[in-house]
């Protein structure tokens, strides 16, 4: 063997290796996806604005259940890491959710979870402590109470930070670490000029950061919800984490790193597209089944990993339009 190869700088040699590695293992031959968010239900007490759920004419209110969950959890591995427990329902209204949490958290993943804090008492924050769940996000869009119920009907701006109040509390009298706890805030049009005010209002009630999402319709204004942008520079100080995220110039596609499954086992590839489409058009985006076949061979199938070859060399679906890692659609930053 020629000698030659020890000549080459273990830099080079590294930056080969991890390409090998998410070439192979991470994304095509031998690959899993690296987060995968799980609606485990349809059900909502709540009827959003602009959820898709309170437009779909197909809505159902269904739990996924629990030994399909465990199925599911069951089949992933590395480079697997995280699973979010959250789709176009409320899951602390599904029966099961903490069972959920324990076992995913059992087979090591990281655990997220999106609430509406609607049903948060002592009890429900101390069983979310207590099964280590690792994050805790509120829904929660506007520091303006008529706004705040405006867009999350059927919800009462008070008894939410109210809520919000006691379980910040039970944890702190708990001594917990996790879960970390942020607010998860959409922002259109009708809500971008609030964002100084909703950090403001997330630090005072002692979250541990703030995320940004976007509205995915375009049914908010006129203008293209793909033309808000947050420039970090002109974010106030806080002492709390600011999050960009959907709102950032330099969002990448989550059809490339994860997948989203619906409660009866759809897999779509973003839980973003998941939000935007109706449900009866499900069928014509879903990539896999997971009643039908297991995850590893959906994810690692020709179609699939032809689909997230498109989605890298930029090659969008129609349903791409109003997502935040189409460039193409971005227009100015805010």
């Amino acid at each position: 063997m020629s000698d030659a190869i020890w000549n080459i700088p273990f830099s080079v040699l590294l930056s080969y290796s991890s390409r090998l590695r998410n070439y192979f293992v991470d994304s095509h031959y031998f690959g899993l996806p690296r987060f995968v968010q799980i609606e485990i239900t349809t059900k909502c007490n709540l009827r959003c604005r602009y959820c898709e759920r309170s437009k779909d004419d197909a809505n159902i209110d269904s739990d996924m259940p629990l030994d399909f969950f465990n199925s599911i959890i069951g089949q992933l591995r590395y480079p697997t890491q995280c699973v979010n427990l959250v789709g176009l329902g409320e899951p602390l209204l599904h029966p099961e959710i903490f069972s959920m949490i324990r076992a995913a958290k059992e087979k090591g993943f990281e655990v997220s979870l999106i609430d509406n804090f609607t049903l948060i008492d002592r009890d429900k924050s101390l069983e979310l402590i207590n099964t280590e769940l690792d994050f805790l996000y509120v829904s929660f869009d506007s520091v303006s109470k008529n706004t705040f119920e405006e867009i999350r009907t059927g919800a009462c701006f008070e008894k939410v930070v109210e809520n919000i109040k006691l379980f910040v509390k039970t944890k702190k009298d708990a001594k917990a670490k996790k879960p970390e706890f942020l607010f998860k805030s959409t922002i259109s049009q009708s809500n971008f000029a609030e964002i100084p005010q909703l950090i403001k209002l997330a630090e005072d009630l002692g979250a541990n950061g703030i995320n940004f999402g976007r509205l995915m319709s375009e049914n908010d204004s006129c203008e293209p919800q793909s033309s808000i942008l947050l420039d970090e520079k002109n974010l106030p100080k806080s002492k709390i984490a600011i999050y960009p995220c959907e709102l950032s110039k330099t969002y990448d596609c989550d059809a490339l790193k994860g997948c989203y499954v619906t409660f009866d086992g759809r897999v779509l590839p973003c839980g973003l597209m998941a939000e935007s489409a109706s449900r009866a058009q499900y069928s014509q985006l879903q990539l896999g089944d997971l009643r039908l076949d297991k995850i590893a061979n959906i994810w690692r199938a020709n179609s699939y990993r032809q689909f997230r070859k498109k989605i890298g060399l930029m090659e969008y679906l129609p349903q791409c339009k109003t997502c935040p890692a189409n460039k193409s659609t971005t227009q100015n930053r805010a």
